[in-house]
């Protein structure tokens, strides 16, 4: 979503504990949005076939970028198997064709991008988390801790999923880190 800020981890790591206390689905949704930096359309089309066993998480990409599979860390995993128990615990069979967060309106629907859109703005605001909030602002979060972490662009745009270098400056020069600037001298 254009316009959409960047989330700080200290912030990310609040609306996770917020929403842990609130709701596994979406508790779960963030988590898995935050964790691999997932576009709108990729999270909302994980079914629990996505997240089989073998530790590993198989995202099919939008915008003509490879498809990819990642490792679940153990945390996340912890949370999946969670999840799988509370909407057994609601009744709701669960196969692998089922998608992974599921609406309440219908059979195996997923939840709507305005609808998770909404849950991550709403929270936001009760936590005092100000500015123009979207699951793409998990997902600039993720890219600017992972270039953060590594210094490596080419790294940032395998894990990212972009097709382009160029597609991915905009995500990293709008992070207003400022440190490189004492890397480089004119002198």
């Amino acid at each position: 979503m254009a316009g959409s800020r960047i989330l700080s981890p200290s912030e990310v790591k609040k609306i996770l504990r917020y929403l842990k206390s609130k709701n596994q689905r979406d508790y779960t949704a963030t988590l898995c949005s935050v964790t691999f930096g997932l576009r709108i359309g990729e999270l909302l089309r994980l079914t629990f076939r996505d997240v089989q066993d073998g530790g590993f998480i198989y995202i099919r990409s939008l915008k003509g970028s490879e498809n990819a599979n990642f490792p679940i860390p153990p945390t996340v995993d912890h949370e999946l198997r969670e999840l799988k128990l509370y909407y057994q615990n609601k009744g709701i069979d669960i196969t692998q064709n089922h998608y992974l967060f599921q609406s309440q309106k219908g059979e195996n629907q997923p939840i709507s991008r305005e609808h998770f859109n909404y849950i991550l703005r709403s929270t936001c605001k009760k936590l005092k988390i100000g500015g123009k909030v979207s699951n793409h602002s998990l997902r600039k979060c993720y890219i600017n801790t992972i270039y953060e972490k590594t210094q490596d662009v080419f790294k940032t745009k395998v894990y990212s999923r972009h097709k382009s270098i160029q597609s991915l400056q905009s995500y990293v020069a709008e992070s207003h880190d400022t440190s490189m600037i004492n890397l480089i001298s004119w002198s």
